[in-house]
């Protein structure tokens, strides 16, 4: 009788909070391995590997997976790195992530990315389905894989696996949108219109003026109407200098305004949609920020206007816009 040793290893995705990482070593029985490379029939693991991904995933009333080409190539390039040069880790020996996996084989800039890990020496050489589900039932056993697996913000998923000599390596690769950093853990997604955003934000600042006896800011369509024509593309980080902000003003408001300020922020794996708390959270950067929250606290101020915008694939940008009217006029 040989003992097989399986360890596994997660990676979970970024949510403004460190990367937390966990080892744990599982038992399991069977014969020695052969040698072998990549396994003749991958697809039809990286299929099963899905289907029994998304068994777990249904249980818990979660939307299913999607197998990307990204994710599984990034996995499966790892699995063979890992054989190759002998290591077990989330980072490769030149300093690589999961991330820079994900980006050098096409996933596209905004999503968070996770990943679990798995090794096994002395395990069967062949890899068919009870291998896959056994693999599965491990990670779902251990509470940082899980979370990656049940993770509601991520949807899509990408599988690699490989034997060298004795050693089985697998890999699950994950990425979503996340959510809005700042959605509570649990907190239900509430989307919103740009619109709507906008007037959040605006009575987040005016409640903050107010505890300073400030007076509050109006709304102004001209203003979000700046805002909007400055606002960056999600990863982006250049917004229009404040020095040129008056041409984005249409003419005949040129001369109505005393002073224009103008703030910016943006988040990647920050959720797919624009949410209530989004303008939470872009709020306090700007209130929290030692030259931002000057502006939106000067009592010069008169008015504000508000753009967002979310690519999708959780890239978001947002501008507010600070306006002084003129009172000579």
């Amino acid at each position: 009788m040989i003992r097989n040793t399986l360890w596994l290893l997660t990676e979970q995705p970024q949510r403004w909070r460190p990367v937390a990482t966990m080892a744990i070593a599982l038992l399991l029985l069977g014969a020695a391995p052969v040698l072998a490379a990549d396994p003749d029939n991958l697809p039809a693991l990286r299929e099963q590997a899905l289907v029994a991904a998304n068994a777990d995933r249904d249980e818990h009333g979660l939307a299913p997976l999607e197998l990307t080409e990204p994710l599984n190539q990034a996995a499966q390039a790892h699995a063979r790195d890992m054989l190759a040069r002998n290591y077990f880790a989330h980072e490769s020996p030149d300093g690589r992530n999961v991330q820079d996996r994900y980006r050098e084989h096409g996933g596209p800039e905004g999503r968070v990315v996770a990943e679990n890990l798995a090794q096994c020496t002395g395990c069967p050489a062949e890899i068919d389905a009870a291998r896959i589900e056994a693999l599965q039932e491990g990670w779902m056993n251990s509470p940082g894989h899980r979370e990656n697996l049940l993770t509601p913000e991520l949807d899509q998923f990408g599988y690699g696996i490989a034997v060298e000599g004795d050693r089985l390596v697998a890999v699950q690769t994950f990425s979503g949108p996340s959510r809005s950093p700042g959605q509570a853990e649990g907190q239900p997604a509430r989307p919103v219109s740009q619109d709507e955003a906008g007037a959040l934000v605006l009575e987040l600042v005016n409640a903050a003026r107010g505890q300073r006896g400030l007076p509050e800011l109006a709304a102004s369509d001209v203003l979000d109407a700046v805002a909007g024509a400055v606002l960056p593309e999600p990863g982006v980080e250049s917004a229009m200098p404040a020095d040129d902000l008056g041409t984005a003003l249409p003419a005949e408001e040129r001369e109505r305004w005393a002073a224009l300020a103008l703030s910016s922020a943006g988040c990647s794996g920050c959720g797919a949609k624009l949410d209530a708390a989004d303008a939470d959270w872009f709020s306090r950067q700007w209130l929290d920020g030692a030259e931002t929250g000057q502006v939106l606290l000067s009592p010069d101020m008169t008015h504000l206007g508000f753009a967002a915008k979310a690519n999708g694939s959780g890239g978001k940008s947002a501008v507010t816009v600070l306006g002084r009217l003129r009172t000579d006029r």
